[in-house]
């Protein structure tokens, strides 16, 4: 049953990079086409051929190996090595002349040794700024599809969006005289009180709704795992003695996960000596409407509590008319890719790092577009969009962003980026690859 969910999880991964390769390729391809400029192949994958058909003047691809794919557009350079090629077996004998076509037609992108050029129009025949465009096109149909992709879900089926009270967290923390402690998970967080004003004893003598109104926390969800990340970074980094922290002490209110309210007071002590933080876990007196003293568990952490976030499958489901489903599309994309980015870099350099991570935690603080279990096909492909979008704005070859970069420094010089040095940037940018990999996979 395993080895069927795995096989089925390959399935889908080929059948989306495939698609998302072949949007990828399109803006390369519709873009060349509208500035005139001969595609002479349309290739998915790469390595030998397995479909292959020819559409007027390009020669549509599907190869063996789908991680990835390109558009081969007519060059200069590419008629003066035809050109080349025809002068060379011009003079054989038929056998002989027959046989070199054949193999040289294998090495062509979807052109053939005895086409007519005159008539084509090559890359080079358009401006750097078009160059660009073109070199930029496969980028920007992710980016348009990933807006389009979200668009019609939220039109469709409804944009879900974090409803604070379904938010399942698991808290683990480490006690000094039990060691290792896991709250009961998952657990709900209902309301955060910032209560650094308030003695213990003052907090178990008032009500909730009396500390409502002064204490509750706006985006309070948001701002506690801001104090965390500031608290772990501050213990980390102290020597010792006090440090400068603005929440010290919060009252979070939580269901468990039989539903029964809880109240957690959990006091940051301000400094990195073991032994110094409490929390206190009480249940909830809903008559008096105050923590039950009688339930309370005390601990003493070796660790600052580390609230762990599970992704809730009871979220508010929104469906909007076009017009909003537009907006939020739009400023959904730009999350993601914000998002992507920071994934992209730990992806990247992560690997070369102790924890896999360069960058340690990002927060989405506004709060109102906390996206949260966008369905399963729709996640997939935009995630995998934005990632091929984000590794191909890097400029190393063969990517994109390379290209574009080549394109801008040709219109602006004038002159041609030294083979060489395009051949040294290759080399460094597999070998980069080839180091990744390895850290990747061992």
């Amino acid at each position: 049953m395993i080895f069927l969910y795995f096989l089925l999880f390959l399935v889908l991964l080929l059948i989306f990079i495939t698609i998302i390769t072949f949007i990828h390729e399109l803006g390369h391809f519709y873009i060349a086409r509208r500035n005139g400029v001969r595609v002479s192949e349309f290739s998915i994958g790469f390595g030998p051929v397995m479909f292959q058909r020819k559409l007027e003047l390009t020669t549509i691809s599907i190869r063996w190996f789908p991680l990835g794919g390109y558009v081969a557009v007519l060059t200069d350079e590419v008629i003066l090595t035809i050109e080349k090629l025809r002068d060379n077996i011009k003079n054989l004998g038929p056998e002989e002349k027959k046989a070199q076509e054949k193999y040289i037609q294998k090495k062509l992108s979807g052109l053939t040794l005895h086409e007519n050029f005159a008539q084509q129009k090559t890359l080079d025949k358009i401006s750097a700024p078009r160059k660009i465009y073109f070199a930029l096109g496969g980028i920007l149909f992710n980016f348009v599809s990933i807006f389009i992709a979200l668009t019609i879900f939220y039109t469709i089926s409804g944009r879900e969006v974090a409803n604070d009270t379904l938010r399942e967290y698991g808290a683990i923390f480490e006690d000094q005289t039990r060691g290792d402690v896991r709250l009961d998970s998952p657990i709900y967080i209902t309301d955060i009180y910032d209560v650094k004003d308030f003695t213990d004893q003052e907090i178990e003598s008032i009500t909730i709704s009396e500390l409502e109104q002064d204490s509750l926390i706006a985006n309070g969800y948001d701002q506690l795992y801001q104090d965390f990340d500031a608290y772990q970074r501050a213990a980390e980094k102290g020597s010792g003695g006090f440090i400068d922290f603005p929440t010290t002490k919060v009252l979070i209110a939580y269901k468990d996960s039989n539903q029964n309210q809880k109240l957690l007071l959990y006091n940051f002590s301000l400094t990195d000596n073991i032994g110094y933080d409490t929390l206190f876990i009480y249940d909830y007196d809903s008559i008096n409407d105050m923590v039950d003293i009688d339930t309370k568990v005390s601990y003493t952490l070796i660790s600052y509590i580390n609230l762990v976030y599970y992704r809730t499958e009871g979220a508010d489901y929104i469906q909007y008319p076009l017009f909003l489903a537009i907006y939020y599309a739009f400023i959904d994309t730009f999350v993601y890719i914000y998002h992507g980015i920071i994934i992209t870099l730990n992806l990247l350099f992560g690997v070369f790092t102790a924890d896999n991570r360069i960058i340690d935690s990002y927060h989405n603080v506004d709060g109102n577009y906390n996206i949260i279990n966008i369905q399963v096909l729709v996640d997939f492909f935009v995630i995998f969009s934005m990632i091929t979008l984000l590794f191909n704005v890097i400029p190393l070859p063969p990517l994109d962003g390379f290209h574009a970069v080549r394109y801008g420094y040709e219109g602006i010089f004038k002159k041609d980026i030294s083979k060489s040095l395009i051949r040294a940037l290759t080399f460094i940018s597999i070998t980069f690859m080839i180091i990744w990999f390895f850290f990747l996979i061992f």
